[in-house]
């Protein structure tokens, strides 16, 4: 099975991705348009997404990005798991579970 092929949909092909190891620009092109599918389910009003499984601040910073350009403005609260310099809360990568 190649990369873009995979039997489970949404996060779970992205987590997949990550670790049959992608590469970047291909697991880029897969996150953002998953976010943009879920453009009107998700946001700080709505729900946020959180980091799972063998998902990793690149991904969260990438879902957060894309939210923000349909948006047309920075929106830092759409998902946590990012990466400090971006608004991400410091201690996040030694709280998650393991």
């Amino acid at each position: 099975m190649r990369c873009g092929q995979y039997p489970f949909g949404g996060a779970k092909a992205v987590s997949f991705a990550i670790r049959t190891r992608c590469r970047l620009g291909e697991l880029e092109r897969m996150t953002r348009r998953y976010t943009a599918e879920l453009i009107e389910f998700i946001g700080p009003e709505k729900d946020v997404p959180a980091p799972d499984v063998n998902t990793n601040e690149q991904v969260m910073a990438w879902m957060m990005d894309t939210y923000s350009m349909h948006m047309r403005q920075t929106v830092t609260a759409v998902v946590t798991g990012k990466p400090i310099n971006i608004g991400g809360s410091r201690g996040r990568r030694e709280a998650r579970p393991r």
